[in-house]
């Protein structure tokens, strides 16, 4: 299902929608999915595509306005560069984990490491490990700028961030699967506690014990250092250098490249 803009939304949803579709000049959708990573999902419009299409999970609609509200903020900081500076992280299409990986993962799963399901497997981990680099740091920043500019939303994003927070920090408890590498869940539960850190304090939490004393916990901290050192008026130069600071930190340089968003 797909709707331009939804009658329930807050007046300040509506006037952030008509503001980035006059800024971008792209039209501006809302539409459901069966699941999307952490309830919805932004696909910016571009040459290719004339709609700015934000896709929301059916079980989160009752975040439905925070996701517009943080979907506009980003077609807002990526409209406001010039064309030359919107670029969006892209990687090749045979991408798979190193060969080291896809070993371990083959002796976890007692496969070759030449199997197809076992080859599938290792692309949706990269994939996965690549959504959330360049997904996670951004987010973050975000939803520090709407907190520090919308307080007549503070309510709702306080609301989306306290579940999302609670629900990553309970997956920090389970342990590896294997289905996954070292390397696959070091990364994954690092990202996942630098998220939890960063917005604590956004969604009124308690920082738990189990993310205090969870392995992940130092290099969590080193990766929130440039999220909370950056300004956010560097807008999407910003995003990029520490996007580009976690991916070196985690070891995922050289997984994605920045390609401008006209050529898409």
């Amino acid at each position: 299902m797909m709707e331009r803009i939804p009658v329930h939304l807050p007046d300040y949803c509506v006037n952030l929608i008509e503001e980035v579709v006059s800024l971008s000049d792209y039209s501006f959708a809302i539409g459901q999915l069966t699941s999307a990573p952490f309830g919805c999902e932004l696909k910016y419009a571009t040459p290719s595509r004339d709609t700015h299409m934000l896709l929301y999970q059916q079980d989160y609609h009752e975040h439905l306005s925070h996701f517009v509200v943080n979907a506009a903020y980003k077609i807002r900081r990526m409209w406001s560069a010039p064309p030359k500076a919107r670029l969006m992280p892209t990687t090749r299409q045979d991408i798979h984990l190193p060969l080291e990986e896809e070993y371990e993962l083959a002796r976890n799963l007692g496969q070759s490491p030449r199997a197809k399901p076992l080859r599938n497997l290792s692309k949706l981990l990269s994939l996965e490990l690549l959504r959330q680099v360049t997904s996670l740091p951004v987010d973050l920043r975000v939803e520090r700028e709407i907190a520090g500019s919308l307080p007549e939303h503070s309510p709702l994003q306080r609301a989306y961030l306290r579940q999302k927070v609670l629900r990553l920090a309970d997956s920090l408890e389970e342990g590896p699967s294997e289905y996954v590498t070292r390397f696959v869940h070091r990364c994954d539960t690092t990202m996942n506690s630098a998220f939890i850190q960063g917005a604590c304090d956004l969604a009124d939490v308690t920082l738990g014990r189990a993310v205090r004393k969870h392995p992940s916990y130092d290099l969590a901290q080193k990766l929130l250092e440039p999220v909370t050192s950056t300004p956010l008026d560097t807008g999407v130069e910003g995003d990029r250098k520490i996007t580009d600071a976690w991916a070196r930190e985690l070891e995922l340089r050289g997984w994605y490249r920045w390609t401008r968003m006209d050529s898409l």
